[in-house]
C-alpha cells in the first residue's frame, strides 16, 4: 500500500508535466478501498488527487474525514487550500 501512497505524485508533484488528477483519483481511491476507507493518510491522498482533479467539493469531504483527533496542522492546512478552490504541491 505503501508504494500506491508514493503514486500520489500524479496529484502532488511541483512539476507539472507529472501531475495528472484523474489518474490520481484512481489510484487513491483504489489505495483507500485497500485500506477500507479507515486510513487518514490514504484519505489525505484521496483528497489532494480531487483537489488536482478540481473537485475541491470532494477535496474539502474527504480532507475532513481525514483529520483526525486531534487534527493533523499538515492536514488542517491542505484543507484551507481546497476551500479557496487550490490544489496541493509538494515541495
Amino acid at each position: 500500500m505503501h508504494a500506491l501512497n508514493g503514486l500520489a505524485i500524479f496529484a502532488t508533484s511541483p512539476d507539472p508535466a507529472i501531475r495528472e488528477g484523474v489518474k490520481a483519483v484512481s489510484y487513491a481511491t483504489r489505495l483507500c478501498q485497500l485500506s477500507k476507507w479507515q486510513e487518514k493518510n490514504t484519505l489525505d491522498t484521496l483528497a489532494a488527487a480531487y483537489a488536482e482533479a478540481g473537485r475541491f467539493d470532494l477535496a474539502l469531504t474527504w480532507q475532513q474525514k481525514a483529520l483526525g483527533t486531534p487534527p493533523d496542522k499538515d492536514m488542517l492546512a491542505r484543507l484551507a487550500l481546497y476551500e479557496h478552490h487550490q490544489p496541493y504541491r509538494d515541495k
